[in-house]
C-alpha cells in the first residue's frame, strides 16, 4: 500500500507486454522502488488441426495437385509442423510441412506417378493427435493415337467428298480439314473397332485432306476425283 505510480504505462512493440515505475513514499520504512513488466498477452489458444484440402481430387498420373493443411488458431513460435503420409506409391508428398509462426495455413504439392488404372491414394495430415484425409483419384494419361487415311475420293457430278479413316482408339474422335486452308470439312462416322468413315458436300475438290483426331494423331492425303 505504500507504492505509487510514478510514470504513465509504456507496451511494448507487439503489445504483449506493459511497464510502468513506482515510488516508494519517504515516510515509508520500505525504500526501494520497483520496475514491472506484466505479461497482457493472456493464456495463448492451442491451435488443432482443421482441414486438410486437395486441389484438384482427381488428376492424371504424371501430374500433380495442391495440398493445403489449416489450424483453428496461428501457429506457435517456430511454426506448427504437420506430418503427411499417402496411402499409395503412386501419390508422394513430403514428409511434412510447417505452417509459419503466426499462419494459420500451409501449402505442399502431391506428384504422381503414370497409372494403368484408376488408383485412389489417400492422403493425411496429422498434428498434435489430430488426423485430417482426402482422397486424390489418379486416373491413367491419355495417350495419343495413330491415324491413317484409307479412301479420300472427290465426285465431282454430285460434290461430294468421301473419306474413310482408322486410329488405333475406338472412342477418339477424327475430324477433316481442307490441307492447304485448314478449314473443317465435317467429323467422321465412328464404325466401330477403329473404323471411321464420311460423306460431305463440298463445293470443290479440296485436293489434299489432313484428318485429325482428339487424341492427337493424324494424317494428310491427296484427294482423288473420279
Amino acid at each position: 500500500g505504500n507504492q505509487a505510480m510514478s510514470s504513465r504505462p509504456r507496451f511494448s512493440a507487439d503489445g504483449q507486454t506493459v511497464y510502468f515505475g513506482t515510488t516508494i513514499p519517504t515516510s515509508a520504512s520500505d525504500m526501494y522502488s520497483y520496475l514491472y513488466a506484466i505479461d497482457t498477452s493472456g493464456t495463448a489458444v492451442a491451435a488443432t488441426l482443421t482441414g486438410l484440402t486437395l486441389t484438384p481430387t482427381t488428376v492424371d498420373g504424371g501430374t500433380s495437385s495442391l495440398g493445403q493443411v489449416t489450424l483453428s488458431a496461428p501457429a506457435p513460435a517456430g511454426g506448427a509442423v504437420i506430418a503427411l503420409s499417402s496411402s499409395s506409391g503412386s501419390a508422394q508428398v513430403p514428409g511434412s510441412v510447417t505452417v509459419p509462426q503466426g499462419a494459420t495455413s500451409a501449402t505442399f504439392n502431391v506428384t504422381t506417378s503414370t497409372v494403368a488404372s484408376p488408383t485412389n491414394a489417400t492422403i493425411s495430415a496429422t498434428y498434435n493427435g489430430v488426423t485430417k484425409s482426402q482422397v486424390l483419384t489418379i486416373n491413367p494419361a491419355a495417350v495419343g493415337d495413330t491415324v491413317a487415311i484409307t479412301q479420300a475420293d472427290y465426285a465431282n457430278r454430285k460434290r461430294s467428298l468421301r473419306v474413310q479413316a482408322t486410329s488405333t482408339s475406338f472412342t477418339a474422335v477424327l475430324m477433316v480439314y481442307e490441307t492447304d486452308t485448314n478449314i473443317l470439312i465435317g467429323t467422321l462416322t465412328n464404325k466401330g473397332n477403329g473404323r471411321y468413315r464420311g460423306e460431305f458436300a463440298w463445293p470443290h475438290n479440296p485436293g489434299t485432306i489432313t484428318v485429325r483426331s482428339s487424341l492427337g494423331g493424324s494424317d494428310t492425303s491427296p484427294v482423288r476425283s473420279r
